[in-house]
């Protein structure tokens, strides 16, 4: 086989080898790090310049000067949910429970230190409801069938309750929609989380993207209005205001 000769696209020095990675080639870039620098800051630009150009549609909806934030984008559709994503949470949900619980069904010991989730106040979680209603939960699908319960967050919930192993398994299966998004969390639905807010994992709690991120940093900025859009690649699916009023009249839920 002839060898083949591939030049980096930055600095076009020869990198010789057989087809189809050369070594010390990847990506058609050679190992230098000025070269691999460079390329980084380019594609740095290329996302920027595509931001820029969602950004500039979405303003040319919305119009007005108002902040937009831009988020990502759930299109899967609701199916009813199946037998078998029932059982697959179920059997999940019962490995944590046992680990949670010893043989006289008191909590048990954990490795990890417990700690106390930080609540978001009243207007932030209201910024955060309506952006996450625009995306219509995104980040909900990589939930799948463990919604992503932990030993951890069954030992939260039967320390911060009444609830003991057999009420706490009822209250899952219990809050099981019979319809949700397919191939994602199992509570996740058309009308947002089925799951009561206190049995959430602590996941759901803790984590916001970078455009709820955005939303919260406004609310604390001071701001009173944003615009809020679901994209997917250069395709905006859906925009909504999101309201921040200075007195938000509702009570502080971290899960959104």
């Amino acid at each position: 086989m002839s060898a083949f000769i591939r030049r980096c696209v930055v600095c076009g020095a020869a990198n010789a080898g057989l087809l189809p990675y050369p070594a010390g080639m990847q990506d058609g870039v050679c190992g230098q790090l000025a070269c691999l620098h460079t390329v980084q800051l380019q594609s740095h630009a290329q996302r920027s310049a595509a931001t820029q150009r969602r950004m500039d549609s979405v303003r040319a909806v919305v119009g007005g000067t108002d902040p937009i934030v831009l988020l990502p984008s759930n299109r899967r559709r609701t199916t009813r949910l199946p037998a078998h994503r029932r059982a697959d949470f179920a059997a999940h949900l019962e490995a944590h429970l046992d680990a949670s619980s010893d043989a006289a069904g008191a909590i048990t010991a954990g490795d990890e230190t417990p700690h106390e989730l930080e609540a978001l106040s009243p207007r932030e979680t209201l910024a955060v409801s309506q952006g996450c209603a625009t995306c219509r939960g995104f980040c909900c699908q990589s939930g799948g069938t463990t919604a992503w319960l932990t030993t951890e967050t069954l030992r939260r919930v039967r320390r911060n309750s009444s609830f003991d192993t057999a009420a706490l398994r009822a209250a899952y299966l219990r809050d099981l929609p019979h319809r949700s998004y397919r191939r994602s969390c199992v509570y996740h639905t058309a009308r947002g989380c089925a799951l009561t807010p206190a049995l959430r994992s602590d996941t759901c709690h803790q984590y916001l993207c970078e455009g709820a991120s955005t939303l919260v940093a406004l609310v604390r900025a001071g701001a009173d209005v944003a615009h809020a859009a679901a994209t997917e690649g250069s395709q905006i699916a859906r925009v909504g205001r999101v309201a921040l009023p200075e007195q938000a009249a509702v009570a502080p839920n971290p899960a959104r």
